[in-house]
């Protein structure tokens, strides 16, 4: 079914984003045991950006998802409200006035 899919695609994707950085860190960690400064700073490189990449989507995942669903629906209202408020301005009453003449 559908809801086993999205429940499994979530699980999965959220599994690997939270892996990634672990990874990168036992690749960093071995690294700075081996003394390889240039794969340390390449590695290093990598777990900051999987480390925010994780951070980010933490932040973002329900909470600012429907804060934008809000932001973008009260935006739709005020903008279809001015533009029926004044036709005469909007597209619309610009393209019919062009259209009759």
């Amino acid at each position: 079914t559908t809801s086993n899919t999205n429940a499994f695609d979530s699980k999965f994707f959220w599994s690997v984003l939270y892996a990634t950085p672990l990874l990168w860190g036992f690749f960093s960690i071995s690294a700075i045991l081996f003394l390889k400064v240039n794969a340390f700073v390449t590695l290093g490189c990598a777990l900051v950006l999987s480390g925010s990449n994780v951070y980010g989507y933490y932040k973002c995942s329900v909470e600012q998802r429907e804060k934008w669903n809000s932001w973008m629906n009260r935006g739709a209202e005020m903008g279809v409200g001015a533009m029926m408020r004044n036709s005469s301005t909007s597209v619309f009453g610009w393209l019919g006035n062009r259209m009759a003449g």
